[in-house]
């Protein structure tokens, strides 16, 4: 039996800097500390990961996956996911930032999971929807919703098995798609307040893309007309209405 309950994957591509400050936060709220969780980052690019957290690697709480070219970011969750350990998977950007004043951020995120309970995401200061703190409507209290942005979002592992994994196919909208299959699996999405980081935001998709100011650049005007086309094709257009129609449920 795996001694870890939680696992987190955050793929990342030539991005140290923003990398260093994620794995510095994670360490002064005692991540590496909790025997029961671990971090895998997910290396699509050329940067010294392994070398650069070998202090952490041996505590055996850290792994990393060097991939030979750069598997995006929806190849890079399913590297990962081969060798995560977890009851729980954490899917988790390289570009957040998780104040020291959060010491419970992973435990809030865990500890609101009922047997009806498919994803739970924090609220942040970048993301679309209600998960932003600038939000009109952010939530005081956790909330079911449609649809949860995957800057950072935690299920079990076996709800993800059970509605198919990670689809790499798809342009985009993997946290969209796989809110849907959650959804039609049964199971509730919600946002938690409880858990508060800081998302940077389009830090390697503009890096990778352009931004959007390019045609097909990361949040362009393409690329919402793709991926939106692209879930139409998948889950039919009522349901893609239903599910991002209206956030909160």
């Amino acid at each position: 039996m795996s001694p870890y309950k939680l696992s987190v994957i955050v793929p990342t591509w030539n991005n140290p800097d923003q990398l260093t400050q994620m794995v510095n936060s994670m360490t002064r709220i005692g991540f590496f500390d909790a025997g029961d969780r671990e971090l895998i980052i997910v290396n699509n690019g050329k940067q010294p990961v392994s070398k650069d957290y070998a202090h952490i690697m041996a505590k055996r709480t850290l792994q990393v996956v060097n991939c030979e070219d750069n598997r995006g970011w929806e190849g890079g969750l399913i590297e990962g996911l081969k060798v995560a350990h977890g009851e729980f998977i954490c899917f988790q950007n390289d570009d957040v930032h998780i104040p020291q004043s959060e010491p419970l951020f992973y435990n809030n995120l865990v500890n609101s999971f009922k047997d009806d309970t498919g994803i739970v995401a924090p609220v942040t200061t970048c993301a679309a929807g209600i998960q932003s703190i600038y939000h009109q409507a952010s939530p005081v209290q956790m909330t079911e919703v449609r649809y949860v942005i995957f800057l950072c979002a935690m299920m079990r592992r076996s709800d993800l098995d059970a509605c198919g994994g990670v689809d790499e196919t798809l342009p985009g909208g993997d946290d969209i798609d796989l809110s849907i299959r959650m959804r039609l699996l049964g199971k509730k999405i919600y946002v938690q307040p409880s858990s508060f980081l800081v998302h940077h935001g389009f830090s390697t998709g503009t890096r990778v893309k352009g931004g959007p100011e390019i045609a097909g650049g990361w949040n362009s005007r393409e690329m919402s007309e793709r991926t939106n086309q692209a879930l139409i094709r998948k889950h039919g257009f009522k349901t893609y209405i239903e599910a991002i129609g209206y956030q909160v449920v």
